[in-house]
Order: structure tokens, then C-alpha cells, then sequence
């Protein structure tokens, strides 16, 4: 049974925003050839809000193609149904494409508000396919007040070996979310070489300050992740930047270069760690606000950290 990657796309929303010119073009290759198809060009593929694109793109993927790409259409995509992506695929929109769910799409894609859904596990009904994950590079997403960027849902099934890069926009709830959602009871998650970089994000809403931009939901291993330049401008929220929840146990975490600019007052924890790290390093975190009444704490430790290497961090963190 193959394995693929469901993308689900809520409202009005740009996925995977490709650069104008040359950028466009991702060197995929499928045995040997670079494999990049117009979906314009094809059958079944229209883009002017009133045909049902789905079968279309999804015939494109069936087929085999390296990688698909959504150019600007007349009006936008309308999708009725889960895109279901094999291995070694890619689908490529415009910066100016837009894709949107009909009225009435089903049930999964508009309970589903992540822009982008990697789901080694599901549950019940929704359950296609599940089986590992492996060797994904998302690159480039940007949304203006979503829901949730990305969601990676493990929950017996690995996730392995993925990078995360170039992620804007404001969020009404997570950016990024590591998910266990029990959907196979008893079973954990499992996520190894995790990527996070080039993050540029803040909220889209207040009354969520309990929701961090980056959440890892118990119980699950972790063996190794990185996050790497990350950064927020914040001026509606305040909350917590990454939440470790009861239940994770994290072998390694680096967390370097990371800057943070709040402009409203409230109280927030960098790293809000009830789980089990066994070796945790933090370095060249920045820190600025600009409202007196704030409480800003570097680690809230309510689990526990083996070990703890950290330097370069801003004076204004209350370090405990």
C-alpha cells in the first residue's frame, strides 16, 4: 500500500507560495527526468470557481507526476475532496493562485483548518491510508489570519527526516503542531529529524493566549529536532512560543537564533516544558517589548531537563 500526504486547505488561502520566474521550477526528478506539469495545461483543471478541479489535480498525482503547478487562474481552484500526494511529489501554487473549498466540501477537509496536513495516522472514517512519513521538505507558506500552518499527527506510525522551511503570516491558533489526537489508543507518536526554520509569524486573534505558536501534544518520542531562526513581531498576544506537553519525552532539542518583539503586555514562557528533554541547548535568543507590564520567563520547567546548555540569550528574559 502506498503511503501519501494529505494536504487540507481551509477557505481562501495561498499553500506553498512559489517566487515569480525561474523559482517557480523545483528540480523533482522521476527516473531520471525533471517532471514539472502546468496543471492549466491538462484535463480537468480550469480555475474558474464554477468546475470541480479535484479529479483533475488528483489524476495529475495518480499519474505520476514530480511535481504539479497551480499558475494564477482566472478566478480560483475549487476542491471537493482530499488531494492524496505519493512519495517524491510536490504541489507547486503561484504566490497570486488561490484555492478554496466548495460549499460544500466534505466533512474531513472543513473540520481540517491546517494549511497543510501530514498525517502518518488518522482515525475511524478518515483513516486512508496510514504508514510511515519520510524524506518531506515543505517549503513556503504564508496565510493571513489561519488557522494553523502545519500539523504533523503521529500516532503509532513514524515521521521522519522533515524540513520545515519559510513559514509567514498570522495564526489563530498554532503554527506549527505536533499531534497525537489518541487516534489508535495507546499508541504514541514518533517523529525523528525534524527541521524548523525561517519562521516569521505572529496571532491573528486575541483570547487565545494558552495556544503557543509551536505545540507538541503527548504522548510521543522525540528523538531529534531543530528550530533555527525563528522570529515574532507580536501586537495583539501574548503566549507561550513552544509548549511541551505532559507525556513527550525529547532525546534533543536545539533552538538557535530567535528573536521576539512584543508590543502588547502579558506573560509568556519561550519553552513551557511539562514533558521529559533529555538534552536541551538554546542560543542567541533575543528578546525586546515595549510595554512595561509583561513577565517574560526563558523555560517554565514543569517536566523535566537532563540537560541544559545555553548562551547569548537577552538580558530581559527572567532566566529560572
Amino acid at each position: 500500500m502506498k503511503n501519501f500526504i494529505k494536504i487540507s486547505i481551509f477557505a481562501l488561502v495561498y499553500i506553498a507560495a512559489a517566487s515569480q520566474g525561474e523559482g517557480n521550477k523545483v528540480p523533482l526528478k522521476k527516473d531520471g527526468q525533471v517532471s514539472t506539469i502546468n496543471a492549466l495545461n491538462c484535463p480537468g483543471v480550469i480555475g474558474d470557481e464554477f468546475n470541480d478541479d479535484t479529479k483533475g489535480i488528483q489524476s495529475l498525482l495518480d499519474a505520476g507526476a514530480s511535481a504539479i503547478y497551480l499558475p494564477k487562474s482566472p478566478k480560483y481552484y475549487k476542491l471537493t475532496n482530499t488531494l492524496r500526494l505519493h512519495s517524491g511529489q510536490t504541489i507547486i501554487a503561484d504566490q497570486n493562485a488561490v484555492i478554496k473549498l466548495a460549499e460544500r466540501a466534505c466533512k474531513h477537509l472543513l473540520t481540517n483548518a491546517d494549511l497543510l496536513a501530514l498525517n502518518a495516522d488518522d482515525a475511524g472514517i478518515f483513516e486512508m491510508s496510514r504508514g510511515p512519513i519520510t524524506d518531506i521538505h515543505v517549503d513556503g507558506i504564508w496565510s493571513n489570519k489561519g488557522y494553523r500552518a502545519i500539523r504533523l499527527l503521529s500516532c503509532g506510525s513514524p515521521i521522519e527526516k522533515v524540513k520545515i522551511s519559510n513559514i509567514f503570516g498570522s495564526y489563530k491558533f498554532n503554527v506549527i503542531a505536533f499531534t497525537n489526537y489518541n487516534a489508535h489508543p495507546g499508541e504514541e507518536g514518533s517523529f525523528s529529524d525534524i527541521s524548523i526554520e525561517r519562521v516569521f509569524c505572529s496571532k491573528s486573534i486575541t483570547g487565545l493566549e494558552k495556544s503557543s505558536q509551536i505545540w507538541i501534544e503527548g504522548p510521543c518520542y522525540i528523538s531529534n529536532i531543530t528550530i533555527r531562526d525563528y522570529h515574532r513581531i507580536e501586537g495583539l498576544v501574548m503566549s507561550d512560543e513552544i509548549s511541551i506537553e505532559a507525556g513527550v519525552v525529547i532525546d534533543n532539542i536545539l533552538i538557535t537564533n530567535a528573536k521576539l518583539v512584543y508590543k502588547c503586555s502579558g506573560s509568556i514562557n519561550f519553552l513551557n516544558n511539562h514533558g521529559k528533554i533529555n538534552n536541551l541547548t538554546m542560543n542567541n535568543i533575543f528578546f525586546k517589548y515595549q510595554h512595561g507590564d509583561i513577565v517574560n520567563r526563558l523555560i517554565n520547567n514543569k517536566g523535566s531537563i537532563s540537560f541544559l546548555n545555553q548562551w547569548n540569550i537577552s538580558e530581559d528574559f527572567q532566566i529560572h
